[in-house]
C-alpha cells in the first residue's frame, strides 16, 4: 500500500477540520454539519480508493477506513476531540466513507483531473449552502422516573441539595462509549422560591438555575438562567451546551407510595438550535435522558443510605412554607408615568413572622421620559405607609443589582423569578402597608445633587391582612 497515498488522504481530512474550526475560511466554519462530517471521509476514502490497484468493491469501499480511522486518531490523541462527539458522528463518517470508497471503485479507469478537483472541493462548497441556512430550533421534554425506597421528607432533602461525594458514591448511567457529563454537586442559597441553584458537573462546567416554583416534599420547577460555563476537558464528554444544545427548565415531582417508599419524576425541556436537528435529535433526547438517570440514582442513593441524616436548614424551610401567614396574589402593579423607570412586578406576596417575602415572576422594567444620561443601578423593596401626598418607605430588602445604562424607551427583564425579602419585626401589624419597589438611579451631577443619585416608585397593591391568623 502507499503510504504516500495513505498520508495524503489523512492530511486532507485534518485540512478540512482546521477550515471547520479555526475561522480561516468563511465558507466552511463548522464542524457540525452535513458537508463536513459526510464530505470529509467520502473525499479522504476517494482518494485512498482510487490509488489502490484492487478491482474488488469490497476492499474499494473498506480501505478508505484507513486514512479516516487514521484522523480520527490525531484528532483523539492531540486532545483536539472528546470521544463522545467521535461515537456521536461516527454514523455519518462511516456513511461517508464508505459511500467514498464506492464512487472511486465505479469511477476508476474514467475519472479525470478535473472530476478530482471537484470532489476535493465539494465539501467546501456544499458547507457554503449549508451554512446559508440558519439554525432551527427544536424544543423537547424528557421524563425519567425512579422508585425509591424512603419517606417522602428524605428524597425531598436530597432532591433541594446534592453534596459532593466520592467518585464511587456517584452513578455512572452512560456507558463507556457514550461519556455524558453528570452532576457532581448542586448548591442552593436559599431553601425557598426565587433562589439559585448552582449544578456543577464532573466535566468542569456549572450552571446556576432560578427556583420558579417550591411546593415542599411535592414538586420543584428551575429554570436555566444562561448556558453552561465553561472550562471544561473536552476530553472528558458532551457537556450542556455544546452544539447549540442547552437545558431550558427543570421538573421534579414526588409521589407517595407509601410511608417508606416514594416514586420522583424528572421532566427536562432541552433546547437544540442546529443545521442538523435531524439528525442531532435523537442524540440529544439521549444525553437528556442518560443525565436524568445519573442524578436519579444519585438521589436514590443518598436518600436510601441510612447513615445520612435529615437536613435541617431544609426542614425548617419546609416547616415556615406550609405555616405562612398568608399569600397576597398580586394581580397588576401601578404604574407612575411621571417617573423615568416604570415596572411591571408581578407575582406573590409571602407574611412570615419575620419577613415579608416578596415573589417577583418574569418582572419587566420600562425606561421613559430620559432627557439625560441615567444609569439604573438596583432595585429594592420595602413596606410603605401613604400618607396621601407621598410614601413612608419602610425598612428595604436584598437589592437585586442591575448596573444597566437606562435608556429611553429599554426593556428590560428581570428573569424568570426575582426575590425581595424585607426585614419585620415579630408582631409588627401590616395593616395600611403598601409593597413598594424602589429603582435607584445615577444621574448627572448638579448643585442640587452633589451625589448624582435618585430614586423613583413604583407600587403594588395594598397588603390585605385580614385573612393572616394570629401569631
Amino acid at each position: 500500500m502507499d503510504r504516500r497515498l495513505l498520508l495524503s488522504s489523512v492530511a486532507y481530512a485534518l485540512g478540512l477540520y482546521v477550515l471547520a474550526t479555526s475561522g480561516l475560511h468563511p465558507l466552511l466554519e463548522s464542524r457540525a454539519t452535513f458537508a463536513f462530517l459526510v464530505g470529509a471521509p467520502f473525499v479522504s476514502a476517494y482518494l485512498m480508493a482510487r490509488g489502490v490497484a484492487s478491482a474488488g468493491w469490497w476492499w474499494s469501499a473498506t480501505v478508505g477506513v484507513l486514512p479516516v480511522t487514521g484522523a480520527v486518531a490525531v484528532l483523539l490523541i492531540d486532545g483536539a476531540e472528546a470521544p463522545a462527539y467521535i461515537a456521536l458522528a461516527a454514523p455519518l463518517l462511516l456513511a461517508g466513507t464508505l459511500s467514498g470508497g464506492l464512487v472511486a471503485h465505479w469511477r476508476r479507469g474514467r475519472s479525470t483531473a478535473l472530476e478530482t478537483a471537484a470532489v476535493l472541493l465539494a465539501p467546501v462548497v456544499a458547507g457554503a449552502f449549508e451554512l446559508r441556512r440558519p439554525p432551527q430550533e427544536r424544543v423537547s421534554d424528557a421524563e425519567s422516573s425512579i422508585a425509591i425506597a424512603a419517606p417522602v421528607a428524605r428524597v425531598w432533602d436530597e432532591v433541594v441539595r446534592v453534596e459532593a461525594g466520592a467518585d464511587a458514591e456517584r452513578a455512572t448511567a452512560s456507558g463507556p462509549w457514550l461519556p455524558v457529563s453528570q452532576v457532581r454537586e448542586i448548591t442552593l442559597d436559599l431553601p425557598q422560591e426565587a433562589a439559585k441553584r448552582t449544578l456543577r458537573f464532573d466535566d468542569g462546567r456549572s450552571l446556576v438555575e432560578t427556583i420558579t416554583a417550591w411546593e415542599p416534599e411535592d414538586s420543584l420547577r428551575v429554570v436555566a438562567d444562561a448556558p453552561p460555563t465553561a472550562p471544561r476537558d473536552r476530553r472528558a464528554g458532551l457537556g450542556l451546551g455544546d452544539g447549540g444544545f442547552t437545558l431550558r427548565a427543570a421538573t421534579f415531582t414526588l409521589q407517595v407510595i407509601d410511608s417508606a417508599h416514594t416514586r420522583l419524576r424528572m421532566r427536562h425541556t432541552h433546547r437544540l438550535a442546529t443545521r442538523m436537528n435531524g439528525y442531532l435529535g435523537w442524540w440529544a433526547d439521549t444525553l437528556v435522558a442518560r443525565g436524568q438517570s445519573g442524578l436519579l440514582e444519585l438521589v436514590r442513593a443518598r436518600a436510601e443510605d441510612p447513615r445520612r441524616g435529615p437536613k435541617p436548614d431544609i426542614r425548617a424551610a419546609t416547616a415556615a412554607r406550609r405555616t405562612r401567614e398568608r399569600t397576597d396574589e398580586r394581580s397588576a402593579n401601578s404604574l407612575e408615568v411621571g417617573f423615568s423607570v416604570v415596572g411591571a412586578m408581578d407575582g406573590r406576596t409571602d407574611v412570615y413572622p419575620d419577613s415579608v417575602v416578596v415573589l417577583v415572576r418574569d418582572g419587566m422594567l420600562r425606561a421613559q421620559r430620559i432627557e439625560a444620561p441615567q444609569r439604573l443601578d438596583s432595585i429594592t423593596a420595602s413596606l410603605a405607609q401613604s400618607t396621601g401626598a407621598s410614601w413612608s418607605p419602610g425598612r428595604e430588602s436584598n437589592a437585586i443589582v442591575l448596573e444597566l445604562p437606562n435608556e429611553n424607551g429599554q426593556q428590560i427583564a428581570l428573569g424568570a423569578m426575582q426575590r425581595f425579602s424585607i426585614p419585620r419585626e415579630r408582631g409588627e401589624s401590616l395593616d395600611g402597608r403598601w409593597v413598594v419597589f424602589t429603582y435607584h438611579l445615577t444621574v448627572p451631577k448638579t448643585a442640587d445633587n452633589p451625589y448624582g443619585k435618585a430614586w423613583t416608585y413604583t407600587h403594588a397593591r395594598r397588603l390585605d391582612t385580614t385573612a393572616a391568623p394570629p401569631e
